[in-house]
């Protein structure tokens, strides 16, 4: 018999694993709906929920491959970001609406 203990078991590689196919798949969702998007609001959430994946997408790089630099550029990705989505959200507020 195999000598199996609890502490042999590593679920950090398949947790890994499991999260990079999440973001790929929340990235071609995203991408697909701000394609799609029927209208100018889907599309601007499409864009923020895919601004919110790529820097999910770098915080998960940093931890894949163990470089501290990638949170730096997350963290400067979020500030445009939020930007990005605040001057959208000002732009079509003042435009007739097109549903």
């Amino acid at each position: 018999m195999s000598d199996l203990s609890a502490s042999s078991f590593n679920p950090l590689p398949w947790a890994i694993y499991l999260a990079g196919i999440a973001l790929v798949v929340a990235l071609v969702l995203g991408a697909w709906r701000l394609v799609k998007g029927p209208s100018r609001a889907d599309r601007i959430m499409a864009l923020d929920l895919l601004t919110g994946t790529v820097m999910a997408l770098t915080v998960f790089l940093s931890i894949r491959f163990d470089l501290s630099v990638f949170l730096d550029v997350a963290l400067a990705f979020a500030v445009v970001a939020f930007l990005s989505t605040a001057i959208l959200a000002r732009v079509m507020e003042e435009r007739p609406r097109d549903d």
